[in-house]
């Protein structure tokens, strides 16, 4: 039922559409709520495709699934696993061209798929034309604790989409990596009300994690991932 109604707000209310996923079991009602919410706020037009160029297999596959009036969420991310690490980036390099409702869909299907070793081109939609898929990028990082990720989602503090330097420090805090405090707690003054709030927000709570991880003598796990 619950992935029923996110496929139907997805369809319907693109531009409004949230979704709360971690991981989710595919013989099981059970879900796993992450440690950061996948914000989804399509609104900036596809980019142009070239036309004299075919219709790619990923499109064809998400048409052919959203025309089925059987369609659930679940059916779409098994299809899409099915094809592999491979069938995920390719389904990577279409989003930039995907309209909204294809757009969400992708995303929430990227933010279950833990497991598959894509991290390199989900980084890669950190330097998107596209500021909808920079923001969903940076929690979808996060949620898969990809460390190594840390800088270059550090550097969108500096973009120019406030919706973008929002995503960014709301991932930031989940690496509990103290050596990023700094550049959170300088967007405090940033000119966008919406961020500054969610830079006082995020730095209070990396201030708690890595207090919490010095007073158990644990390395953050950027720490580790630094000195691996």
């Amino acid at each position: 039922m619950v992935a029923e109604v996110v496929l139907f707000v997805a369809l319907k209310s693109p531009s409004e559409f949230q979704a709360v996923w971690l991981r989710s079991s595919f013989d099981s009602t059970r879900y796993v709520f992450p440690a950061c919410e996948l914000q989804l706020s399509v609104t900036e037009a596809p980019l142009a495709r070239d036309p004299a160029k075919p219709q790619s297999s990923i499109d064809k596959l998400f048409t052919r699934l959203m025309a089925k009036p059987d369609m659930t969420y679940e059916i779409l991310v098994r299809e899409v696993k099915a094809l592999g690490p491979d069938g995920a980036r390719a389904m990577i390099q279409e989003l930039p061209f995907m309209d909204a409702a294809k757009t969400n869909l992708a995303l929430v299907a990227l933010d279950q798929m833990r497991e598959l070793p894509i991290e390199v081109e989900i980084r890669e939609l950190l330097a998107s034309k596209r500021s909808d898929l920079r923001a969903a990028a940076c929690t979808i990082l996060a949620n898969r604790g990809a460390t190594s990720s840390i800088r270059a989602i550090q550097s969108l503090l500096r973009d120019p989409v406030p919706q973008v330097r929002a995503a960014a420090l709301t991932a930031l805090p989940i690496f509990s990596d103290g050596s990023v405090l700094e550049s959170v707690g300088n967007l405090a003054v940033d000119p966008a009300e919406p961020v500054r709030d969610r830079a006082i927000r995020s730095a209070e709570d990396l201030a708690s994690r890595t207090s919490a991880d010095m007073s158990s003598g644990s390395p953050s796990p950027g720490m580790k991932a630094r000195t691996s």
